[in-house]
């Protein structure tokens, strides 16, 4: 199965409200090829603490749970941002692609990360992951696996036409990108050039 239907399935379990359980039924499913992939975590203040915290960091630890993980950095490589507003401390690298390979090493990584408020500057944090992250120094096997960044979000950029000009340059890099909205039920208008690398979502801001 291609990597690109793994993540509509994973996408379709928050839909149901029940992904923490039902990810595991597709686990037999996946694809062992290895892929760099970056999760880009929506931290402004329109999300709901709980909805941080159980759905979006919930979600992210659900997901890696499923991959092809290896302590020797050959499987799925993992890297994480949080972005808000525009200063350093609400829009950071939490950790790259090359920071940690074991699933231990991951969740308490990503125990850490905290909602940092703000606006929603999608357009800086692609910018940051396309010329930061997505780097051989930085752990990214460029030419080698498939590239993709997942961002994690609660509805629209506050700047849509500068995300939609770094969506563009973040995807002629080679990077796929998917937005997955998580938290209030609002329409995630992700602005890229490709209908085939746009993919909406919501869900109801309370977990049943």
């Amino acid at each position: 199965m291609k990597l690109s239907a793994l993540l509509l399935i994973a996408m379709a379990t928050v839909v149901a409200e029940r992904w923490v359980v039902e990810a595991r039924r597709y686990k037999t499913y996946i694809c062992g090829q290895p892929a760099d992939i970056v999760f880009v975590i929506d931290g402004s203040r329109s999300i709901w603490p709980v909805d941080f915290k159980e759905r979006m960091i919930g979600f992210l630890k659900s997901f890696i749970k499923e991959f092809n993980i290896q302590d020797d950095g050959s499987g799925t490589r993992i890297g994480a941002m949080v972005f808000s507003s525009d200063t350093p401390y609400q829009t950071k690298i939490e950790f790259n692609l090359k920071d940690h390979f074991s699933r231990e090493a991951l969740n308490k990584a990503i125990d850490k990360i905290q909602q940092t408020k703000g606006q929603t500057r999608t357009d800086i944090a692609l910018q940051i992951v396309r010329e930061q992250m997505f780097t051989r120094e930085n752990g990214a096997r460029i030419g080698e696996v498939p590239q993709i960044a997942i961002v994690l979000t609660d509805g629209n950029s506050d700047f849509e036409e500068k995300t939609a000009k770094q969506a563009a340059l973040t995807k002629a890099k080679g990077i796929k990108v998917f937005a997955i909205g998580i938290g209030k039920v609002l329409l995630v208008h992700f602005y890229l050039p490709k209908r085939n690398t746009l993919f909406l979502c919501s869900c109801t801001s309370r977990m049943e």
